[in-house]
């Protein structure tokens, strides 16, 4: 057993940062509270603070850090899992041409490859890097299995997940049709018993200077042919009849089963399966947190990487589970509180949703008349009446837990409803980004042509990143208006991470663009900076929340489709105000949270470029930023972006060019302009050049986010 010395952890009494807390523990870095005890009969992995994969020694703890950022995350705890894949750190592999694959692993691709294996490695985790080749002509496929034929057990019924870490470090994804990692299912000889068990298809996320995790997802087994009696791990692509040169680089895969529905810390194993034993930290003298029976509450500030059947984030109890409260959540995502009194369940609240990736708290406060309320991320308080609260001995974090613990608080006062609600808020403050405009505001170009090496894989990290969708028509007859059933109130938040498909470069997370016949608006079809964006604000801040309120509508120009400059204003801006804007605002403040809109990127004016708008672009822009200065919460920074240097050239073009400097000049320091001339564009016709490229759009967005960061 290991006790806990309190190196690198802040622990308070009656601490001013909360000043109803009787005892706080903080897990910044690399020591438990004084009088913990912690336990695991097993090694265990963990990310380092150089983002490298380390081991920790039996009954040692493991203080966590982001793996794509090296922040830290805290005290990492875990349920037992095992990796049932027998060669996870690929014993036996041998570099050369072809090579040899890792023991067990065996070659899965067309005769008309050619392939280079590579063996690596980074630090503690093992690398296996190929080659392949092929000339045009042929349509084959590629790839590789993971184990034998009878290598792994399960029967139907079992909930199984491949995961694999890759990463594109060589050729291109050029006829490269997708990637993706499959379960395929064997009966009792090992032979064929049917489909396989296929998760997503990948491409583009391979483009990427960290590992992106391949994974089927947890698939339930089924029987085939025959009954199901093992699965194998493959690793396939589908190609094209092109040329075909591409180095992809693996690492440290693992099949789960029966566990969780996100992939857990690496298991090793080199010959046959492995696993990690339980984490298992308990405070057991009550006294020295000041405890007192009666009233009080208990605080867990948390963030769950896996999703068990059931999670016990943090309670007190009796050393067994017959008598205890606490928090926790359940596999759908909703937040647990609860009471147990001789074995039963007296009280069982939920109040909000607890969010994977992402920093999370939750609260439970009782009180000597039998009340017992509960509240996670300021949602609505939950409450229950009449409930007896049994006598502790003990405290235990993370029982049946997957994630991180980076702060436990305990209090004897009986929190209001209120302070439950702003102790939990997930950051009382939530960042908030607008971005306005035309075409280059909604993504032209990303609905087509865009190259994949422009294209990092901004969903990785943004677990937490939110964007206003308002389903929005034009009116028929292509006029610049929208149909009446656009202007009602329908929009909702949608997580970015979850709502895009690389393969089509759908999003359906915008509006605005590209009138028509009543259609819907194009631009549900594409996806502009925000990718960038998005990206660029999850890597400045980690498991922070950011929501993004986007219009953009294609060919529209400032003077008559804003009108911010008329005191009846025009239908995009009372449009942006009313249904968008106004919405998106009002569901932030109802979860009791306070807005701070950090920035607003303004990509407009060649749809007042080119005729007798020009000459009032200045007057206009500045009523444009009147209005938004006068909206009820402002952005910070707003960001103008000058229009391409094709308008240079022409004499209304620079007009406009030359009212958004002054205009930005004069509203300084909350108003910079981006000078755009350096950024690529796609050809257009007759040389109108206008129109950035996927790369030109990150050139904008890193442009943009160096202001707004600022």
């Amino acid at each position: 057993m290991s006790l806990g010395i309190g190196i690198g952890v802040s622990v308070v009494l009656q601490s001013a940062q909360s000043s109803t807390a009787a005892w706080a523990a903080e897990y910044a870095a690399t020591g438990l509270a004084p009088g913990m005890s912690f336990q695991r009969a097993s090694t265990a992995s963990y990310t380092t603070s150089t983002r490298q994969r380390a081991t920790a020694a039996n009954n040692t703890p493991r203080f966590d850090y982001n793996p794509y950022t090296g922040q830290a995350r805290g005290l990492l705890l875990e349920k037992a899992g095992t990796n049932y894949l027998r060669n996870s750190t690929m014993v036996g592999a041998v570099s050369g041409s072809p090579g040899t694959f890792p023991t067990n692993w065996g070659n899965n691709s067309s005769g008309s490859y050619t392939r280079t294996q590579t063996v690596g490695a980074i630090g503690e985790m093992k690398t296996h890097t190929v080659r392949w080749v092929k000339a045009a002509g042929t349509q084959a496929g590629f790839g590789f299995y993971l184990d034998t034929n009878t290598g792994i057990p399960a029967v139907a019924g079992d909930v199984v997940e491949f995961t694999f870490p890759a990463r594109l470090t060589g050729g291109s994804l050029d006829n490269i049709a997708s990637i993706q990692v499959i379960l395929a299912i064997r009966d009792a000889a090992g032979n064929s018993s049917g489909n396989a068990l296929q998760g997503p298809a990948y491409l583009s996320e391979v483009i990427n200077d960290d590992f992106v995790m391949l994974t089927t997802g947890p698939i339930t087994v089924v029987d085939g042919t025959g009954t199901t009696a093992f699965v194998r791990p493959l690793f396939q692509a589908l190609d094209t009849t092109g040329a075909v040169d591409i180095t992809l680089t693996f690492a440290e895969p693992m099949v789960e089963r029966n566990e969780v529905s996100t992939r857990t810390s690496f298991i090793p194993t080199s010959g046959t399966t492995a696993t990690r034993a339980t984490d298992v930290v308990r405070y057991n003298n009550l006294s020295n947190l000041n405890y007192e029976a009666g009233q009080g509450y208990l605080l867990v500030e948390f963030e769950p990487l896996a999703r068990p059947t059931v999670a016990r984030v943090a309670k007190f109890d009796d050393g067994t589970s017959a008598n205890t409260i606490g928090v926790g959540f359940r596999p759908d995502g909703t937040s647990s509180g609860y009471v147990t009194n001789g074995g039963t369940f007296t009280a069982a609240l939920t109040s909000g949703e607890v969010t994977m990736g992402t920093t999370n708290r939750a609260v439970i406060a009782w009180d000597a008349n039998g009340l017992i309320r509960m509240c996670c991320n300021g949602a609505t308080v939950a409450k229950a009446t009449g409930v007896t609260v049994p006598n502790f001995s003990g405290m235990r974090i993370g029982e049946d837990f997957y994630g991180t613990i980076s702060r436990v608080e305990y209090g004897k006062v009986n929190l209001t409803d209120n302070q439950m609600r702003e102790k939990t808020r997930a950051g009382s403050v939530v960042d908030v980004l607008i971005i306005a405009g035309q075409s280059n505001a909604d993504g032209f170009p990303l609905k087509t042509t865009f190259p994949a090496a422009a294209f990092p894989l901004w969903q990785r990290m943004q677990t937490a990143i939110y964007m206003y969708n308002k389903p929005t028509k034009y009116a028929a007859g292509g006029a610049f208006n929208f149909d009446a059933a656009s202007y009602v109130d329908d929009g909702a938040w949608w997580k970015m991470g979850t709502l895009y498909n690389p393969a089509t470069m759908i999003s359906s997370m915008t509006i605005g663009n590209t009138p028509g016949q009543g259609q819907e608006v194009e631009s549900v079809r594409r996806l502009g900076m925000e990718a960038y964006l998005g990206q660029l604000y999850a890597a400045a801040n980690p498991g922070k929340e950011l929501r993004i309120i986007k219009i953009a509508c294609h060919s529209s120009s400032l003077a008559n489709d804003w009108r911010p400059q008329t005191q009846a204003a025009g239908y995009l801006w009372n449009y942006f105000k009313d249904y968008v804007y106004g919405p998106a605002i009002a569901d932030i403040v109802a979860q009791g949270r306070v807005p701070n809109v950090i920035g607003m990127v303004w990509a407009q004016g060649e749809g007042d470029a080119t005729g007798a708008y020009s000459a009032a672009y200045q007057t206009n822009l500045q009523s444009l930023i009147d209005r938004i200065n006068a909206l009820p919460y402002t952005p910070r920074r707003i960001v103008i972006g000058r229009i391409a240097a094709y308008y240079a050239t022409i004499s209304s073009g620079q007009t406009v060019r030359a009212a958004q400097q002054t205009v930005s000049t004069a509203n300084s320091p909350q108003t910079v302009m981006v000078d755009t001339d350096a950024f690529e564009v796609s050809p257009g016709t007759g040389g109108v050049n206008i129109h950035y490229t996927g790369l030109g759009l990150q050139s904008y967005a890193n442009a943009a986010w160096s202001i707004i960061n600022s």
